[in-house]
């Protein structure tokens, strides 16, 4: 945030000479290129946070970004599959290497981080249980890992329905093919090396050329799936 939409345009400043007026050019700057609200807002946020801490330090005696209001964000409208849109989907889905982790998502309401973080180890196919406990984690600058999900309600166990389970059964099947048993390769979705698959290359590599496949709109993102989930549990497609 600091590199891209702060020092461009303000960092020439001496902080003693900050004032509110440099600060609303400098959203009005960012405005003028279409940086989103969301960007902007967030902007607004680290460089208030530094001033506070230099107010503190009394590098400064007050905060200039007080006087300005971060931009508002809207929040998104959320959108689901209709059930033709769920079938289009769950067909293109079989025919990629990895589509099973796209059909569970929308089965188990899982976050897109939580998918690349599955393991077989925390699959129990025979008491039809998977405990969520571990997400993938791509911070910039940092070699891809598992953390723990933030809160404790994320950390949780699943009952897994029938669909779901048909789903995992095909998933291990295809991985045994490949020649990644679950006793040695531990992903679920792991890479075509058998590494750990990343959620950024598994979104845009993935999920956005099967939505795309399957002719559902641009603005449908992996977050509706979890959404989806209630119309799959009404009337659920076969995987």
């Amino acid at each position: 945030m600091i590199d891209r939409f702060i020092l461009p345009y303000i960092g020439m400043i001496k902080l003693g000479r900050l004032n509110a007026m440099d600060l609303v050019a400098w959203m009005g700057a960012l405005r003028r290129l279409n940086v989103t609200d969301g960007l902007r807002r967030k902007s607004h946020t680290v460089l208030r946070n530094a001033l506070n801490s230099a107010v503190k330090l009394q590098l400064i005696t007050n905060n200039p970004c007080g006087a300005i209001d971060p931009p508002k964000t809207r929040k998104p409208e959320i959108k689901w599959l209709e059930l033709n849109e769920c079938e289009r989907l769950v067909e293109v889905c079989k025919g990629h290497r990895l589509g099973d982790a796209v059909i569970l998502a929308a089965i188990t309401g899982m976050r897109r981080g939580e998918i690349p973080g599955l393991k077989w180890s925390a699959v129990n196919l025979s008491e039809t249980l998977l405990t969520v406990r571990e997400i993938v984690d791509e911070r910039p600058g940092v070699f891809i890992r598992l953390k723990p999900p933030k809160t404790e309600c994320s950390r949780r166990v699943m009952m897994l329905g029938d669909l779901a389970i048909e789903v995992l059964r095909r998933r291990r099947e295809k991985v045994i093919a490949e020649n990644m048993p679950p006793r040695e390769v531990q992903p679920v979705f792991p890479h075509r090396q058998g590494t750990q698959c990343r959620g950024r290359s598994f979104y845009h590599c993935v999920f956005i050329r099967l939505r795309d496949a399957a002719g559902i709109s641009e603005n449908f993102t992996f977050h509706g799936l979890r959404h989806t989930q209630a119309s799959l549990m009404v009337a659920p497609v076969s995987p």
